[in-house]
């Protein structure tokens, strides 16, 4: 940039938090709707506002490496894009370039060098694209999380260096099955809010994340879904090292407590935008298979056809973006009263209480293994190959957590105020309500409830068996208490049962056919 000049630079920063009135948001920055920003869950919750993942300046040569995209296959077969960028790519009409090599160099986790090649550059060298062969490629798995560091050094007048790490794998959907590595793949998988106790959104440390998703592998979990917000790098990057699959999403920018259905083309440019900034970050990153573009119709109406025609060209623009990753995607993660358009992955949301709605949650589970017309558009626009496997994405039952020693800052707090997001008075109300009479303290309830919590989901778990793909919700957040663990980071009661139980690990070996509309045998999934 030609904005920094020697000595002292000052550098100014604005970060506009736009209030949830739309009144009062038109009036002060009309240019930034906050019904037209990608913002997730954060009115759920709690409202987060400033700058919440890293920011930072390079201080960069005339030339250097802005992007290294590796495009690796299975076979061992690799493609890499080094982006070029600096002043010196255009000054003399890029005259430096010819006195410029490319290095690049693959290590495998032990450290041996399996991959190097020399390119010599010119005037016309923007973008290098190099193909390559590593042999006999460790496969990157749940199992065996195989990573590859790829360094890349210019050398001449300029020097300057890049590293980047990916892993072999392959992520497919095809005859109504999971493949990882051209293998069958069961998920079982955990919806997580990706909350933390102390900064919210942001991870507390790398070795907070590394032991959340270390209890979650120790329960058997092998994906997560990060719900409604951009997955921070630390996340990705311990998921990356420890064989976590994850499932990412785009913040939406209306849900269920506005206008759910609200839409714009301002909206769908900033979501568009904000995609294609989470692509370039996250190229490399060999855990992510699977993209949401939706949530359960929010932020689109899907009565209006021109809306249903944005979100299906959407998908194919962004299926063909990610087709060299291997990565799979969702058009709308759907629950009752929406639908797909055109999906990699015939997903659906569904939240029975246990024993209370046993009957409707049979009914509906068989249902959906014969793939029923309601989960794809009814106005004859749908695009379904009846070959996408089925996945419940989100289901589960209450449970409340046991309190802290000493009751955190957020425990005054609601949002919006509603009481039901007020955690403080708690106490109170267990004795208002006369649950003192039956439980000696308040723990006494919780624990109760999360025992009550593990036997519902012990029946949901046994009823989907093995034809679909199991998930749980892995953290929940303030009032959202259907989860394993905690908004203190915790396990529940629940994640003890569960740890010990041969069944889940039974129930999915077990390979139990559905039968399909056809009358056929067809696996699935089914995961929250």
């Amino acid at each position: 940039t030609t904005a920094v000049h020697s000595g002292e630079n000052e550098m100014l920063v604005r970060v506009v938090d736009p209030p949830m009135d739309e009144v009062e948001n038109r009036a002060l920055f009309p240019e930034m709707m906050y019904n037209e920003i990608p913002h997730g869950k954060q009115n759920w919750y709690v409202q987060n506002s400033g700058i919440w993942q890293g920011v930072r300046i390079e201080l960069c040569p005339s030339l250097y490496i802005e992007r290294i995209d590796v495009v690796p296959k299975v076979t061992g077969e690799l493609e890499i894009l080094a982006r070029l960028a600096g002043v010196a790519l255009t000054a003399e009409k890029g005259a430096i370039l010819a006195n410029e090599t490319l290095y690049l160099q693959i290590h495998d986790t032990n450290g041996r060098r399996v991959f190097e090649q020399r390119t010599p550059l010119d005037s016309s060298s923007h973008n290098v694209r190099i193909r390559g062969m590593v042999s006999s490629p460790r496969l990157w798995s749940p199992e065996n999380p195989a990573l590859y560091i790829l360094e890349a050094e210019l050398s001449g007048p300029v020097r300057y260096r890049r590293r980047a790490r990916f892993g072999f794998r392959s992520f497919d959907a095809r005859e109504g099955k999971l493949y990882l590595n051209g293998k069958p793949f069961q998920i079982i998988g955990a919806l997580d809010q990706d909350f933390y106790p102390e900064t919210i959104h942001t991870p507390t440390s790398l070795e907070y994340v590394r032991d959340m998703m270390s209890k979650a592998k120790r329960l058997g979990i092998n994906l997560l879904r990060c719900h409604l917000k951009v997955a921070h790098p630390v996340y990705l990057n311990v998921a990356d090292e420890l064989g976590m699959l994850i499932w990412t999403e785009l913040p939406s920018w209306s849900d269920a407590w506005f206008p759910s259905d609200h839409f714009s083309n301002m909206a769908a440019i900033r979501a568009d935008r904000m995609f294609w900034e989470i692509l370039i970050r996250d190229w490399n990153h060999c855990c992510i298979v699977i993209q949401s573009i939706m949530n359960e119709s929010w932020g689109i109406n899907l009565d209006d056809a021109s809306q249903r025609e944005w979100l299906r060209g959407t998908f194919d623009r962004i299926k063909e973006l990610l087709r060299p990753l291997g990565r799979l995607v969702v058009d709308n993660s759907a629950c009752e009263g929406n639908f797909h358009i055109k999906t990699d992955i015939e997903d659906f949301h569904q939240y029975y209480s246990m024993p209370d709605h046993m009957e409707k949650w049979d009914k509906w589970l068989a249902e959906l293994a014969s793939r029923p017309n309601w989960t794809f558009s009814p106005y004859g626009d749908a695009v379904r190959t009846g070959q996408e496997p089925l996945l419940v994405s989100e289901f589960g039952n209450w449970g409340l957590p046991k309190l802290p020693q000493e009751q955190p800052w957020w425990f005054e707090v609601s949002f919006g105020e509603r009481g039901v997001t007020r955690p403080a008075g708690v106490l109170n109300r267990f004795h208002e309500y006369g649950f003192d009479t039956m439980f000696e303290s308040f723990n006494d309830l919780a624990e109760e409830t999360q025992r009550h919590q593990f036997i519902s989901l012990k029946y949901e778990i046994e009823s989907i068996r093995s034809a679909f793909h199991l998930a749980f919700q892995q953290r929940g957040f303030e009032w959202r208490a259907r989860s394993l663990v905690d908004k203190f980071g915790r396990n529940w009661l629940v994640c003890n049962y569960l740890r010990n139980q041969a069944w889940v690990r039974n129930t999915i070996a077990a390979n139990t056919p559905v039968a399909s509309k056809s009358g056929s045998a067809r696996s699935g999934a089914l995961g929250n």
